[in-house]
């Protein structure tokens, strides 16, 4: 099965960096880091995972050595090799394995907060790991507090947008408007204003026991 991967592309040139988002996140998240790359001269590629962001959505494939290997194939596509490749989380065990799967493609890792966790070691079972990581369910709207708990996927109505946009900008001034929109981008906004999960949570657990 063919899968679309949407991809945020800056031209510049080489070395060129592939930036890999985390579980739940999407590509609009390196923005910024991608833009002062490009300033720099470098060109680089932020793809959106399967079943995240603005990618397609197929019904298997979730886990590591699949997102990898997806990765894999864009890169030969673009004809880009010796990339640098940067990853967040989830998105840096991806950019180990496709440096285990693809050396001739990958130049150097940068790995930010994930890469080297070692779930098994943690967890005795697979069951211990899934009751601990399994995203909380949100019986109400209103259960959404903080912008922690968004990663719990709601499986009714979420909130509206417009709540989590003045509650990220309240808990993190610090943060800029793009990474604001960026974050609100990991769920998806629907015509009536209101947001819900774009990964479900099967999705969401198939990739986290691959990663066990």
């Amino acid at each position: 099965m063919t899968v679309r991967l949407n991809v945020r592309r800056w031209p510049g040139g080489r070395p060129e960096f592939l930036l890999v988002h985390g579980l739940a996140s999407n590509a609009r998240l390196w923005d910024e880091v991608a833009g002062r790359l490009a300033a720099a001269g470098h060109a680089v590629h932020a793809p959106d995972l399967r079943g995240h962001g603005e990618s397609d959505a197929p019904p298997a494939g979730y886990d590591t050595a699949t997102a990898a290997a997806d990765l894999a194939v864009l890169a030969d596509t673009a004809g880009a090799s010796r990339l640098v490749v940067a990853g967040q989380s989830w998105g840096a065990s991806v950019a180990v394995h496709l440096a285990g799967q693809r050396p001739d493609l990958v130049a150097a890792l940068a790995l930010v907060d994930g890469g080297w966790s070692d779930l098994r070691a943690e967890f005795g079972s697979w069951e211990a790991c899934e009751a601990a990581l399994r995203p909380p369910e949100i019986d109400s709207p209103t259960e959404i507090d903080s912008p922690t708990e968004i990663d719990g996927p709601p499986e009714i109505d979420g909130p509206p947008v417009a709540r989590l946009r003045r509650q990220l900008a309240e808990a993190h001034p610090d943060w800029s408007a793009a990474a604001v929109e960026a974050t609100i981008a990991n769920l998806r906004v629907r015509p009536d204003g209101r947001l819900e999960r774009r990964l479900a949570i099967p999705r969401h657990m198939a990739i986290v026991r691959s990663m066990w």
